[in-house]
């Protein structure tokens, strides 16, 4: 009994992930081809302004190669790519944020 306890209480506490999939994302809504041109635009804008090496690993992460590979083609541990990729999304994050109040 105390066995099954322990092993709920472990499953209600772990962090659950649900994919998106294309039809929740239709659901949303689908911008028009000038707002996705206008936030592509922007996207590109930014991870212009980052380093070269954070630049090559946004790109081949956008290319959805895998972080083996990334870590492969960089030569860097694959922790260590995805430690990059994790403080690359927030920097971007942040820059694309401050892009989107210039333009509203």
């Amino acid at each position: 009994m105390n066995t099954a306890i322990t092993n709920y209480r472990r499953e209600k506490k772990k962090v659950r992930y649900e994919s998106i999939s294309m039809r929740s994302l239709n659901e949303i809504g689908t911008p028009s081809e000038e707002h996705k041109i206008d936030q592509l635009t922007m996207l590109y804008q930014t991870v212009d302004g980052l380093h070269k090496i954070d630049k090559a690993i946004v790109l081949l992460y956008l290319e959805q190669k895998s972080y083996q590979e990334i870590s492969q083609i960089m030569g860097m541990t694959v922790a260590a790519v995805g430690m990059r990729i994790k403080r690359i999304k927030s920097k971007l994050a942040e820059r694309f944020a401050k892009m989107n109040q210039r333009t509203n």
